[in-house]
């Protein structure tokens, strides 16, 4: 099953919030096979201005941090008719035009769950739904993922 990581969830890789969630995140992302992963482009860009907004980190480090990311991990980029339907479903549902996005490059790379920690958790849409993998107990969806009972 492919799981889509919204930005939070690369952002959260990196430590800046707590190193409780730093180690969350990397077992979460552990348990789920690499070739299943993907990160929508928009989320790439999102990471690069939190990280150089947020933190003292250098723009250079950065960005070897998001291309160490894009070595491992496959990325999608948005297209047209990705953003057509973005402003459909953020209109229909009331979201951000950026998360819309990221949904719908989701659903387009036939991903099933994206993983978000500030999406409304459980939204379905277009075949993929919002987990917030730091709920308990884990959604069905993402055992599912994970391969392993947990």
């Amino acid at each position: 099953m492919r799981v889509a990581l919204d930005t939070n969830m690369l952002v959260n890789f990196t430590g800046i919030e707590s190193e409780d969630i730093r180690n969350r995140t990397f077992d979460l992302l552990t348990r789920i096979p690499t070739e299943n992963q993907l990160i929508p482009a928009q989320c790439l860009g999102e990471m690069y201005a939190v990280l150089t907004r947020k933190t003292s980190m250098p723009p250079k480090t950065v960005q070897e941090t998001i291309f160490s990311l894009t070595d491992a991990i496959d990325v999608a980029e948005s297209t047209y008719l990705d953003f057509i339907e973005a402003i459909k479903i953020a209109s229909t549902h009331k979201l951000q035009i950026w998360d819309s996005l990221i949904l719908m490059v989701s659903a387009r790379s036939k991903c099933r769950i994206l993983l978000s920690q500030d999406m409304q958790h459980g939204f379905s849409c277009s075949g993929i739904t919002v987990v917030n993998p730091y709920r308990t107990p884990v959604h069905p969806l993402l055992r599912e993922a994970m391969n392993k009972d947990c």
